[in-house]
């Protein structure tokens, strides 16, 4: 089986510490990203939590011109996931949210 995408969407903050966003439909077993933009290098991302309970690990970080993370939830439960984004400092950011399927099992994209 390939690695594909499925579904993705794009939000954002202006001078907050959180936000969320939402992929509905999400297949049990996929993997979820986040690629994390922000536009203040002092920041950091507290936390990444969602409603269906999928553990969250950071798998890069840069900080050149702005600070950029890429986080990732691997092997998730099905259903509507909404994650929350925790920033240390109230940020301008903005993310974009992905869902891929074809990685099988747990894996460690660090």
């Amino acid at each position: 089986m390939s690695i594909s995408l499925v579904q993705q969407t794009a939000a954002g903050i202006i001078n907050a510490t959180s936000g969320t966003t939402t992929l509905n439909n999400v297949a049990a077993g996929d993997l979820l990203t986040l690629l994390i933009a922000g536009a203040n290098n002092a920041y950091t991302v507290s936390s990444i939590t969602d409603n269906l309970g999928n553990t969250w690990s950071k798998a890069a970080q840069s900080n050149v011109n702005a600070d950029v993370e890429v986080w990732y939830a691997s092997n998730v439960k099905a259903g509507n996931t909404t994650v929350t984004i925790t920033f240390s400092t109230a940020q301008y950011a903005s993310w974009n949210f992905a869902e891929w399927s074809g990685v099988s099992g747990t894996v460690d994209i660090t």
